[in-house]
């Protein structure tokens, strides 16, 4: 169960982003006025709130144009440059997404797939050895997917921050793409081209301080991917 103090660090997060005025769901409940409410079964609920946005569903436009890509590759810039001021560190109850996603799907993996669980803990190698840095590694979104994303008119605005955690900025990217680009067709790999290039376009326009970054793109994609085939599991 999320405790109240993670759920403080979510609204006293996404307080600080709408300050900077990014383009996100405004929290309307103060970090301190989290309402706990009996649920009359010896349980309880946490309420706070957040501002209605108008808009439709991302995820769900139908010939998305490079625009719109480019629209989304900005807003995630400015996301991730206001998350630089932010500090995270003093938010231990947050885990990263090392210990956090990878232990917990971990768990999932059927022992017999011995394979399955090699790579996975060479992944967890590899990411560890990514030296973190200021520009690189902050709170991210932590489900950067483009249904997270509503649009009205050309503006597009990031909803869901439930799963925020500290974490490398290009991991948001890799969820981005992950959900932006169908299964293997026949034009897969124009579409996953045009995606890419259209949201590093955007992207670039704001920030150029993480790019050398792109490089572990395809180590996120794997993990992304493993992920997937744990849900399976479930």
């Amino acid at each position: 169960r999320i405790s109240k103090e993670s759920l403080a660090s979510e609204l006293d997060f996404t307080k600080h982003l709408s300050n900077l005025g990014i383009n996100i769901c405004k929290p309307s409940t103060e970090p301190q006025n989290i309402e706990e409410i009996s649920d009359n079964k010896g349980g309880y609920f946490f309420s706070y709130l957040y501002q209605f946005i108008e808009g439709d569903d991302f995820s769900e436009k139908e010939n998305k144009t490079k625009e719109d890509f480019q629209y989304a590759g900005e807003l995630l810039a400015k996301f991730h440059n206001a998350s630089e001021s932010f500090d995270w560190k003093s938010h231990s109850e947050r885990q990263d997404f090392i210990n956090r996603d990878f232990v917990d799907y971990k768990d999932i993996i059927p022992k017999s797939e011995t394979y399955t669980h090699q790579r996975f803990d060479s992944i967890i190698e590899e990411l560890k050895n990514i030296k973190k840095t200021e520009s690189n590694f902050g709170m991210t979104h932590g489900d950067a997917h483009d249904g997270n994303f509503i649009q009205k008119d050309k503006r597009l605005t990031l909803i869901d921050f439930d799963d925020i955690e500290p974490g490398f900025y290009m991991n948001d990217i890799a969820v981005f793409l992950d959900h932006s680009c169908p299964e293997q067709t026949e034009n897969s790999t124009e579409w996953v081209d045009f995606v890419f290039t259209n949201l590093m376009i955007g992207y670039k326009k704001y920030r150029s301080t993480d790019l050398d970054m792109v490089v572990y793109l395809p180590l996120f994609m794997k993990f992304r991917w493993i992920m997937h085939h744990c849900l399976c599991q479930m």
